[in-house]
């Protein structure tokens, strides 16, 4: 699961990142992690924490927006909630 969801979220990012700069933002993009600590846990390492930990610093500026939700926000990444 983590793969493909890592998979998604770097397609929807390479994706943008090929706008014009002008046209980056205009079609705003939310994605939302259900059980964030399953892809993105701060003691583990996966493709999917890379991926996500780069969308939430970066995603902001090509209209992309990370929608987190959690039961433990505890065990996920500090990255992501600093970025």
């Amino acid at each position: 699961m983590e793969t493909v969801t890592a998979l998604l979220g770097r397609i929807i990012l390479e994706f943008v990142s090929y706008f014009v700069p002008a046209d980056r933002g205009k079609y705003p993009i939310v994605i939302v992690l259900e059980e964030a600590q399953n892809y993105i846990a701060e003691n583990k390492y996966s493709v999917a924490k890379t991926v996500f930990e780069r969308i939430a610093r970066e995603g902001r500026k090509y209209g992309i927006s990370l929608l987190l939700a959690s039961q433990r926000p505890s065990e996920i990444s500090e990255t992501i909630f600093l970025a």
